[in-house]
Parts: C-alpha cells; sequence; structure tokens
C-alpha cells in the first residue's frame, strides 16, 4: 500500500503505511527503502533519510540491492534538512519492448454508464510467486479513456535495482477518487484472465468488469 500511494502523490500516506509496517517488522527492507525515499525525495529530511539508508545497508546481503542503497546514500546531502543543493532523482533507463508487458485495458459496456470522469486507473503488477506482497510495479493514468493502450516496465518499478522480469500478475483498478487507500461504491476492477503473464508479453487484453457496490 505504501507504494501504491507514492505513486499515486499521497506522500504523508505512504510514510504511515510504512511506519504501519515497520511497527510490526523493524527491518522490513522494503518499508525502510519506501520511508528512506520519502524522507528524502519528498520530505527533504536528509538526517532521517540517511539513518534509515544506513540502517538499511547493514541488513541487506552484498548485491545489486545493496550497491543500489550505498548509491542513494552517496546523493543523500550532509545536514539535517532543506540544503540548498539536492541531487536530481536519476533518470530510469529506457525499457527494452521485451522487459515491457503492452496490452489494451477495456470496460465492460454493462459499466460504462457508472464510471466517474475524474477517476484514477491504477495498472498494478505483483510476481506470481508473491501474490499477497507488495506491487512490484505500478502505473497511475489520471482520467482514463476506454479502451486504453498501456504498457508497463522497468521504469514503472517501485523498489529502484529490482528487475521487472519473471511471470506476472496483472490486475487493473479503476479508483473514484483517485486515491488508493480508499474502497468505496463506484470503484471499478479487472485482471488479466491469463495471469500470470511473462514479461516481455504483447496484445495482453484486460477486462474492468467488477463494480464496487
Amino acid at each position: 500500500m505504501g507504494f501504491i500511494l507514492i505513486q499515486a502523490g499521497h506522500a504523508d500516506g505512504a510514510l504511515m503505511a510504512f511506519d504501519r509496517a515497520l511497527s510490526q517488522a523493524p527491518d522490513l527492507p522494503m518499508a525502510l527503502w519506501g520511508k528512506g525515499m520519502i524522507l528524502y525525495r519528498e520530505k527533504k529530511d536528509f538526517a532521517g533519510a540517511r539513518e534509515i539508508f544506513e540502517k538499511l545497508l547493514n541488513r541487506v546481503p552484498p548485491g545489486e540491492e545493496r550497491n543500489e542503497i550505498a548509491k542513494v546514500l552517496a546523493e543523500i546531502p550532509m545536514g539535517g534538512s532543506q540544503g540548498t543543493k539536492t541531487t536530481s532523482a536519476p533518470k530510469p533507463a529506457a525499457a527494452s519492448s521485451s522487459a515491457q508487458i503492452s496490452g489494451t485495458i477495456s470496460l465492460d459496456p454493462k459499466l460504462k454508464g457508472s464510471i466517474d470522469p475524474n477517476a484514477a486507473l491504477f495498472i498494478i503488477a505483483r510476481p506470481a510467486s508473491g501474490a499477497a506482497g507488495p506491487p512490484l510495479a505500478v502505473k497511475k493514468i489520471d482520467k482514463p479513456s476506454f479502451p486504453l493502450s498501456f504498457t508497463l516496465g522497468q521504469e514503472n518499478v517501485m523498489m529502484q535495482g529490482t528487475p521487472f522480469a519473471g511471470k506476472i500478475n496483472l490486475t487493473v483498478r479503476v479508483d473514484k477518487d483517485g486515491n488508493p487507500t480508499t474502497r468505496g461504491a463506484g470503484d471499478m476492477t479487472g485482471e488479466y484472465n491469463k495471469n500470470p503473464v511473462d514479461v516481455g508479453t504483447k496484445n495482453v487484453d484486460i477486462i474492468i468488469d467488477q463494480l464496487t457496490q
């Protein structure tokens, strides 16, 4: 939920979600990463972010993820907050078509009269081997118009350094108020009927066919 909230632009809500997770599992790497990124990128609390990433660095074994943590640590300005110079977020590498999933999202005709014109669409990818865990990648589209062509790739991954690869379960959600923490009447959902799908697959057709009453 924290990572979905980051993608939706709700930094305060995301911070609360990560704190709630850390209250139950203080060393959970993904929650530490998410909280650290919010403190660094959104809150400009450089001292707080540095403390989080140093803790995380000591808990992740050598490898690509640890290298990414060290890279972020090196970017964080020294000082408490609101430094005079900040480092811009690294640009994601251009995703090749083989590292993407693409297709079309359609709305069931019976639901066309129920969609809110100001709703937001969330495309959510989760590893097939960990459907109950945090999302691998999320893409938000404001005021979607259907049918909608989409691509999902490395640039949409929630945790930097995690490859967009393997078998993925794809779900979509049209959220009436644009806030993924709330679920209410008028929200719509759908999922790919051939889940899991391999990264690199094209012509993935997803139909939004469920309406929350």
